[in-house]
């Protein structure tokens, strides 16, 4: 089989377009040189044509004229009065047939005596006068001689006549008449009969209503055309002569017609259209058969020039045009000629070393573009380290406030049994005060109820010592939970920095991208391939812009959640100093019940001695027990605020979990990001790969600046690391 050609040729392509064009040329040449010659054939043969049927037809005129005044001056002759006065009939025969041999154009010549019988003819026929078509108007008319101008048929044969009357008044007899006819038919027939008029026209008579007087068709002659639109346009012509084109049988036909000065005839001529152009085809055929020598010539000519001149050149545009096609642009156009071809020459050259430049610097940038992506990865790696120690500070913190809650509700249980204690004391005392009026008996009870209370006080003095202790312990917690969380709020100032660094990255590998967007644009099509990498490069870095808008959001969060909390342990470690200062007078109160029981314990023997005296200390320590009520009040309402407080903490910090979470996800999101942006800036490196840049357009530091394959893609950082635990997940669900 043999080989298909990758193309087909330019120079067959130009030659049959513009041996095309150039007949499309003939063709326009042709046709509008057949119309302008017809049109002036056409022109100059009707207008011919018009000047012979005037000249013709006033030249009948004439005839008509002359044969008239000649048979007039025939038969205007005394001899002829003579003979009819001397009723010499067959003289007068002879002598009447003698005279219209003299005219080849008489038809019939008659006498008619005054009661209108023929009394002598020239023809064998016999005619009566009443036979005549102008009998009537004879009898009417009182001219001694008249030339009847509407012709007429003949009244011994078909043909059409000219009635031509004299009248002769004979003495003592009355008036003759002598009734001539002169033959317009063969007048017609003698002179213009056998004439050609135009190309192949033949010309006719008609009166005034359209009634053939002659015709090269016999057949025709004395019928009506009044009917045709042709003949109705001449007769209503206020026009003498004149061109009447019209169509008949399917055939344009010009019509040539004059009417006579002083008869009331037209002579008409008619040609056709195709009849008159068949002069003019000869010599437009000889016109045409030399422009058709001539188009050859020339087609021939420009084929020989197109393909040793034009062509040429442009196959030697072919070879680096190759070249560039296989990624080699080194290739270089030869400029040879000033012409467009040498001019597209020049601009493939210039179009050649903008895309060296190009692909030069998107190598360059692919290369930066790629350490940003690995310094990405690794501030990512660093925020995920952050935040994993954000985790385990959060966890540890989560315990020490589960501690916190739970020492917090014992205590308000304390308080609560003190509260009832105090209560129940405050009630004793009540009532010692009211019994010792009573009876001296109850002392005894007094006695026994004054141990109890000094057991119950020293109870409550362990109670408040243990109070105060975990109280302690408590506000050291607190302390701790509050710089732990000032140390949340400035890694998450840290994180907020980390993601306006990330964004910035992300807003640089968008401008990157719109760059090498518009450098591929002026690529055309061989930044195809490239314009795609760089669009992907932007939607990851407009996807990474947004991550990091997202995680802009939740730090702020966090950071509002963290400031709330540092304000709820501020507040909380202020309601534990009041708390302290409370079980400080508390235990200092127990204190003082606990000696003053133990004097009372000790002095018991002297109650009997010192009633009087316990009325007074029964009121002090009836009022002691109310004060120690009221304050025991507060220290509860403290507990319990502080059991509010302790609760906010701690949803407070499961907030704070939830939220490093999302922040995993989010680096987690933007590693993935980093490892795509490494792929496609992997690909577009190996785009650029293909193509082959002039090497000697490169300077040494960017030559030194270049990477091998290994050291421009190190692996991303796993995300393994960064994953909470389920079962941390798991316990802050509870």
């Amino acid at each position: 089989m043999s080989k298909k050609k990758e193309y087909s040729s330019l120079a067959m392509k130009m030659s049959f377009g513009i041996a095309f064009i150039l007949l499309l040329i003939f063709a326009l040449i042709v046709i509008l040189l057949n119309f302008f010659i017809s049109k002036n054939e056409i022109k100059n043969n009707v207008e011919d044509l018009e000047k012979e049927v005037i000249t013709t037809s006033n030249f009948l005129e004439q005839i008509f004229d002359l044969e008239s005044k000649n048979i007039i001056n025939l038969f205007n002759d005394s001899k002829i009065s003579f003979l009819i006065s001397s009723k010499n009939t067959f003289e007068l025969t002879r002598f009447i047939t003698n005279k219209s041999l003299q005219s080849s154009y008489i038809e019939d010549v008659s006498i008619f005596s005054p009661s209108f019988e023929s009394i002598a003819s020239n023809y064998t026929k016999n005619i009566k006068m009443n036979d005549l078509p102008i009998f009537s108007d004879l009898i009417k008319n009182k001219a001694e001689i008249k030339i009847w101008k509407n012709p007429t048929k003949s009244a011994i044969n078909d043909s059409v006549i000219i009635p031509i009357t004299i009248q002769l008044n004979i003495e003592n007899d009355g008036i003759y008449y002598i009734y001539a006819e002169l033959s317009l038919t063969k007048i017609c027939e003698n002179l213009i009969g056998s004439r050609t008029f135009g190309v192949s026209g033949s010309m006719a008579l008609n009166d005034e209503n359209g009634i053939n007087l002659f015709h090269k068709d016999r057949t025709l002659v004395l019928t009506s055309l009044a009917n045709y639109d042709f003949m109705q346009k001449m007769l209503n012509s206020k026009d003498k002569n004149g061109i009447i084109e019209y169509i008949f049988n399917n055939e344009i036909k010009f019509l040539a017609f004059n009417k006579f000065n002083n008869w009331p005839i037209y002579a008409t001529v008619m040609d056709s259209r195709k009849a008159i152009l068949s002069l003019s085809r000869v010599f437009t055929n000889n016109i045409i058969l030399s422009l058709l020598l001539s188009l050859v010539i020339i087609i021939i000519i420009t084929i020989i020039f197109t393909n040793t001149v034009v062509i040429k050149h442009i196959i030697n545009l072919i070879s680096p045009i190759k070249q560039l096609t296989s990624g080699d642009l080194r290739a270089v156009f030869h400029v040879r000629t000033k012409d467009e071809v040498g001019h597209i020459a020049k601009q493939l050259n210039n179009l050649i070393q903008s895309f060296n430049i190009i692909i030069r610097n998107v190598k360059f940038k692919a290369v930066e573009l790629n350490e940003i992506s690995l310094n990405l990865a690794s501030n990512m790696e660093e925020t995920a380290a952050a935040i994993y120690e954000i985790n385990k500070n959060i966890e540890s913190s989560k315990h020490q406030i589960d501690d916190q809650v739970a020492s917090v509700t014992q205590t308000s249980a304390a308080v609560e049994q003190l509260t009832r204690s105090i209560d129940s004391l405050n009630q004793v005392i009540e009532d010692q005060a009211a019994n010792i009026n009573e009876s001296s008996s109850a002392i005894e009870e007094m006695v026994s109820n004054i141990a109890s209370v000094a057991a119950n006080a020293e109870n409550t003095g362990k109670s408040t010592e243990e109070l105060l202790q975990v109280s302690n312990d408590g506000k050291k917690r607190l302390d701790d939970v509050f710089v732990t969380i000032k140390e949340i709020s400035r890694m998450s100032e840290n994180l907020i920095s980390t993601t306006s660094l990330i964004m910035s990255i992300a807003d640089k590998t968008n401008l990157l991208a719109m760059n090498a967007a518009i450098e591929a644009a002026h690529a055309g099509e061989f930044g195809k391939g490239f314009a795609v990498v760089a669009d992907e490069i932007r939607k990851l870095s407009e996807q990474t812009a947004s991550q990091s808008k997202t995680i802009t959001q939740n730090l702020n969060q966090i950071k509002t959640a963290i400031d709330k909390v540092a304000n709820t342990s501020k507040e909380t470690s202020e309601a534990f100093n009041t708390i302290l200062d409370k079980i400080v007078s508390v235990n200092k109160m127990a204190e003082d019940i606990k000696l003053s029981m133990n004097e009372q314990k000790e002095g018991s023997k002297q109650i009997l001695e010192a009633l009087r005296k316990m009325n007074q200390i029964t009121s002090s320590v009836k009022n002691s027990s109310a004060e120690m009520k009221a304050g025991n009040n507060e220290i509860l309402a403290a507990i319990k605020k502080l059991n509010q407080i302790s609760y906010n903490v701690k949803n407070g910090n499961e907030e704070i979990f939830s939220a490093a979470a999302e922040i995993n996800k989010a680096v987690s999101n933007v590693i993935k990001l980093a490892n795509m942006t490494k792929a496609d800036v992997s690909s577009l490196l190996e785009l650029t790969d293909k193509f082959i840049v002039k090497e000697d357009d490169l300077s040494e530091e960017n030559k030194k600046n270049k990477l091998s394959k290994t050291e421009r893609f190190e692996s991303l950082p796993e995300t393994k690391n960064l994953e909470i635990e389920e079962k941390g997940i798991q316990r802050i669900e509870e």
